[in-house]
């Protein structure tokens, strides 16, 4: 599964956890992957420390990468339903922060319960026989945040016609259209694009 931009029906469910009292954002669940993963930039910000060595592990496409180590029996929490706790051994690696967490099959299969085909949310039963829904959640522009002094935003907006970026604060906004604009200039478009054949 890659790294999804936005929340649309095909990007990754991320979800957030509760790691060393800090908030860990885009902890996304990835049905392919064999052991959970976490960069060494993101296990620095949350002020974890290596428990022993761990073999090597090759990527995709068979090159080599080099592991920092693992982090064995970390408790996490999530971040909306902080009572539900999973205990995690988690190899680090020294690559760039793209996510959280890569949560593994193992997992999520320890959280119980069932996931959604299209990745859109996943129902996870509690210790007192009920259930509980973890729905998708955006994916966010810094990866650790201190739940005491949150200054975290969605790294995509959602629109009615899809997700898009957030860029630069300092730029100035594009002039929003009205959909009969643009409905108008793409049959224009289409229009002169067909006459001039």
């Amino acid at each position: 599964m890659d790294k999804g931009k936005g929340n649309g029906s095909h990007s990754p469910l991320f979800i957030s956890l509760v790691v060393n009292d800090l908030l860990l954002h885009n902890c996304m669940l990835h049905s392919g992957a064999f052991a959970n993963v976490m960069s060494l930039k993101v296990m620095n910000q949350l002020g974890l420390k290596i428990s022993r060595p761990y073999k090597s592990v090759c990527a995709m496409d068979s090159r080599e990468i080099k592991v920092c180590g693992l982090i064995e029996d970390l408790q996490v929490n999530l971040t909306v339903f902080p009572d539900i706790s999973v205990l995690m051994d988690i190899v680090v690696i020294d690559v760039p922060d793209a996510w959280g967490i890569l949560l593994s099959r193992k997992w999520a299969a320890s959280l119980g319960g069932s996931l959604q085909r299209d990745l859109s949310y996943a129902t996870i039963p509690t210790c007192n026989n009920t259930f509980v829904t973890l729905h998708k959640e955006q994916e966010k522009k810094y990866r650790v945040e201190d739940p005491q002094d949150p200054l975290n935003e969605p790294l995509y907006e959602e629109k009615e016609l899809g997700s898009f970026a957030i860029l630069l604060k300092s730029l100035a906004p594009l002039k929003e259209e009205s959909r009969e604009k643009r409905a108008s200039d793409i049959w224009r478009m289409n229009f002169d694009r067909a006459h001039s054949i």
